[in-house]
């Protein structure tokens, strides 16, 4: 393992000290948005995200932030409604994934198993998945 010097490591721990990262993302109806912050204006910014459309906000705080996002989906939906237009939908529920050959005849053997589709044995993963997160989407809540 190569050793950093003093002076590479100051300048990293400099670095690390002019920037705030925020990972996490705000929710509202079926939107998300980003969290960024901008250290020079001292302002909380974001945008929706998985959408077409650009859709932004910013607050000079947490709170002022998931006020201004939801505000931001309310007056977009009203825009949208205003104009005659299909609000972007934020995913379409179509993707692809790639994985192992083993997982995919895994997958295979339980879906012929279990007599159901490949598709529904996925969705059945994912819904775990995402429950094990604590996030579930608002279609699957009964």
């Amino acid at each position: 393992m190569k050793r950093q010097n003093l002076k590479d490591k100051k300048h990293t721990e400099k670095s690390i000290e002019a920037s705030i990262v925020i990972n996490g993302i705000l929710q509202y109806k079926q939107y998300a948005g980003s969290i960024e912050y901008d250290n020079e204006d001292n302002m909380f910014y974001g945008k929706v995200l998985y959408i077409n459309d650009s859709v932004l906000f910013s607050g000079n705080n947490i709170e002022k932030l998931t006020a201004e996002f939801k505000n931001a989906i309310k007056d977009y939906l009203s825009m949208c409604k205003e104009e005659g237009l299909e609000p972007n939908k934020p995913m379409s529920g179509v993707f692809n994934i790639r994985t192992t050959p083993e997982y995919h005849y895994c997958l295979s053997v339980i879906s012929k198993r279990e007599n159901t589709s490949l598709n529904n044995v996925i969705n059945e993963a994912i819904k775990k998945f995402l429950s094990l997160n604590w996030l579930i989407p608002d279609s699957t809540k009964k």
